[in-house]
């Protein structure tokens, strides 16, 4: 799976992030996010890995959950807000089923 610039733009702002945080959360450099998002630069292999775990509510669930105490204590407020919007994700496919999974995924992250 492919992740393009739009996905990425629109994962990042449903998670209420800026670039430099999802920098921080995936562990890229200073700014990776920026240069994927705006079409300047090309994910490694590895980091389009990462890419697929940030735009996906289940995957960034992960990311959130391993990220490092200092890192979250650096981004306080946003790395709570962020938290608390991805987990809002996950209990509505939980309440509606597997089903409508490819339909919030679409609704939330495609173009």
């Amino acid at each position: 799976m492919q992740i393009d610039k739009v996905q990425m733009k629109k994962a990042r702002t449903t998670y209420g992030l800026s670039a430099a945080a999802m920098n921080k959360i995936c562990g890229f450099g200073v700014n990776t996010w920026r240069l994927y998002e705006s079409g300047k630069a090309e994910p490694s292999k590895s980091n389009m890995r990462l890419l697929q775990y940030a735009v996906t509510p289940s995957g960034m669930y992960a990311l959130l959950r391993i990220c490092p105490q200092e890192i979250r204590k650096e981004l306080g407020k946003k790395y709570t807000k962020a938290n608390t919007i991805v987990l809002e994700i996950i209990n509505l496919i939980n309440k509606r089923g597997e089903s409508v999974r490819a339909k919030i995924d679409e609704e939330y992250f495609k173009s």
